[in-house]
């Protein structure tokens, strides 16, 4: 009997432990998008910027 209930006690922490990390990888994956987007943005920025240096050096 004793054994159900550390069983049970088990599965009920595990149960709380995984709706506690679930948020969390929520969290983490929205951060890992912004992230990318964040760079992906930059990279295009720099791109523009060295594009309007370059034509800007070729005109000078």
């Amino acid at each position: 009997m004793k054994f159900l209930l550390n069983v049970q006690n088990l599965l009920a922490n595990q149960h709380a432990i995984q709706s506690l990390i679930r948020p969390l990888l929520v969290i983490q994956s929205v951060v890992h998008l912004g992230v990318n987007a964040n760079r992906e943005l930059f990279d295009r920025a720099n791109i523009v910027l060295g594009l309007i240096f370059v034509l800007e050096f070729a005109a000078a």
